[in-house]
C-alpha cells in the first residue's frame, strides 16, 4: 500500500495497519486521526473502487447535519428467512429495506467514542458502522440514496467488470484536431484556457502558470477541459513540453461535425477530456488520444501517419485517428486499404500504442443544404439554445462538406460506438487496424 501511495504521489495519506476485522481496522484509524482530529470521518470500502464525487459531498453533508449518513441502495431481490433445518421461514417485503453501501460519513468524535463501547463480539464479527452510531451513541443515521457505481468487487466475475469499467473513470483523453484553432478562418471558435472539473463542470479562473499550452474551446456547447494543474505537475514540466506545431496535420469543418458527434460520450466516458489543436504535455501523458483530420488526397496518408506517430506520446495506450477523405479517389482509395493497412503498421511499429485508423468518405457541395436530416436539425437546435451568435456559422462550416458517414442519427451512434470500443479495448487486437465508416 505505501507503494501505491507514492507511486500515485499522495503526500496527504498516511497509511495504518489494520485490525483483524472490519471493526477494529476502523477503530484504529479513528486512533490514528486523534491528534488532529477532523469534524467528520469518511469510511469507505477499498472494494468499491467508482465513487461519485457528488454522492460523497451528500454523504458527508448529510453527516454534518444528522451525525451520521451512508448511502444505500435498493434491494435486487427478495431476502428470505429459513429456519434452523433450512425451510423458509420469513420472506421480507425487499420494497421495506436497502442494501447498505458505502461510503459513510460521521462526527469524528461520536463514532469514536461509539466504538469504544462496542463489545469484544461486536468488534470481531459486526459489519456495520451506522449500527455502531444508533446502537452506541443514539444516533439516527440519514440514509442517502446512491448510485449503481457503488457496487462492491467481491467474486472473480465483478473482476472482469471492473477491468471494463474503470479505465472510464480513471483514464484522460485528448482529442488532438487543427480545427480546434482559434482563427477567423473558424470564428466559431474561441481561444481559451479553462479548467472543467469533472464532477461540476464549472468553469475556474486558472492560474498563470497553465498558460503555457493553450486549448480552445468551440462556442456551440463543446466544453473544454483544460489541465487539471496537478496531474499536469506530475506527469511533465511546462518548461520541457515541445508543441509540435510542424506536424503535418490538416483539419477543417467536417472535423468539427465528428467531434460534436463524440464530446458528450467522451466526456462521460473518461475523468478528463481535452480538447487540443495540438500535440502537447496533455495529450502526451493521456492514456488515450483521438486524432481528427481530413485528407485532400490518398497521397497524405504516409505523411499525416508519420506526423501523428511523432506527435503521439509513449505513455499512450491507444490512438484512434479519424479520417475523412475529401477526394475524387475515395472509391479506389477504399479498394487498397490493405497497402494502407501496411503503411499504418509500418509507420507505428516502434510504438507499443494500439493504433487504428478510422476512414470516411466526404465530397464537396455547394448546395445551401435547406433539408436536413432529423438528427442534424436537433443538434442545429441544440447549437442555437446554447450559442446563439455561432449556430448558423458552424452549421455552414459543417454542410460545406457533409460527412457522408454521419448523415443521421444512427450513423452517429455507430461512430460513438465504435470509437468507445476501441479505447475500452484491454488489448492491440485492433492495432494496425483500418475500419472504412
Amino acid at each position: 500500500m505505501q507503494g501505491v501511495v507514492q507511486q500515485a504521489r499522495l503526500s496527504k495519506v498516511t497509511v495504518v495497519q489494520g485490525g483483524g476485522s472490519r471493526h477494529r481496522s476502523i477503530m484504529t484509524g479513528l486512533e490514528a486521526l486523534a491528534d488532529d482530529p477532523p469534524d467528520v470521518v469518511v469510511v469507505h470500502d477499498g472494494v468499491r473502487p467508482i465513487l461519485p464525487l457528488y454522492t460523497l459531498t451528500q454523504v458527508v453533508s448529510a453527516a454534518e447535519r444528522y451525525g451520521a449518513a451512508g448511502a444505500v441502495r435498493p434491494l435486487v431481490s427478495t431476502v428470505v428467512k429459513p429456519d434452523s433445518k433450512g425451510f423458509l421461514q420469513e420472506s421480507l417485503v425487499r420494497n421495506h429495506y436497502r442494501n447498505s453501501e458505502m461510503p459513510q460519513a460521521f462526527s469524528y468524535t461520536m463514532l469514536r467514542e461509539a466504538y469504544r463501547r462496542c463489545s469484544e463480539e461486536e468488534l470481531e464479527h459486526g459489519t456495520e458502522c451506522l449500527a455502531v452510531a444508533l446502537h452506541h451513541a443514539g444516533v439516527i443515521p440519514k440514509l442517502v440514496p446512491g448510485t449503481p457505481h457503488l457496487w462492491k468487487v467481491t467474486e472473480e466475475r465483478d473482476l472482469v467488470v471492473a477491468r471494463s469499467v474503470m479505465p472510464r473513470h480513471t483514464r484522460g483523453v485528448a482529442l488532438v484536431c487543427r480545427a480546434l484553432q482559434a482563427s477567423s478562418s473558424h470564428p466559431q471558435v474561441r481561444q481559451g484556457n479553462e479548467d472543467t472539473p469533472e464532477a461540476s463542470r464549472s468553469h475556474k479562473t486558472p492560474s498563470e502558470t497553465d498558460k503555457t499550452a493553450q486549448c480552445y474551446q468551440v462556442s456551440v456547447g463543446l466544453d473544454v477541459a483544460a489541465t487539471h494543474r496537478n496531474q499536469t505537475d506530475s506527469h511533465c514540466s511546462k518548461s520541457d513540453v515541445d508543441l509540435h506545431s510542424n506536424i503535418d496535420l490538416k483539419c477543417d469543418s467536417e472535423c468539427l461535425y465528428v467531434i460534436t458527434t463524440l464530446e458528450s460520450s467522451l466526456r462521460s466516458n473518461s475523468k478528463h477530456l481535452y480538447l487540443l489543436s495540438d500535440f502537447d504535455h496533455r495529450s502526451a501523458s493521456s492514456s488515450a488520444v483521438i486524432v481528427v483530420s481530413v485528407l485532400d488526397t490518398v497521397a497524405e496518408w504516409r505523411s499525416r501517419l508519420q506526423g501523428i506517430a511523432q506527435g503521439i506520446g509513449e505513455g499512450v495506450c491507444t490512438a484512434v485517428l479519424i479520417f475523412t477523405l475529401r477526394t475524387k479517389e475515395c472509391d479506389e482509395t477504399l479498394t487498397n486499404v490493405t497497402v494502407l493497412q501496411k503503411q499504418l503498421r509500418e509507420i507505428f511499429k516502434e510504438h507499443l500504442t494500439s493504433v487504428t485508423a478510422l476512414l470516411q468518405t466526404s465530397c464537396p457541395t455547394s448546395s445551401t443544404h435547406s433539408d436536413k436530416s432529423e438528427c442534424q436539425g436537433a443538434e442545429k437546435k441544440h447549437y442555437e439554445q446554447n450559442s446563439p451568435n455561432s449556430a448558423q456559422t458552424l452549421e455552414r462550416q459543417i454542410c460545406q462538406y457533409p460527412s457522408a458517414g454521419l448523415e443521421n442519427c444512427e450513423e452517429s451512434s455507430r461512430l460513438v460506438k465504435l470509437v468507445n470500443t476501441l479505447l475500452d479495448q484491454t488489448t492491440r487486437c485492433f492495432h494496425g487496424q483500418i475500419l472504412v465508416l
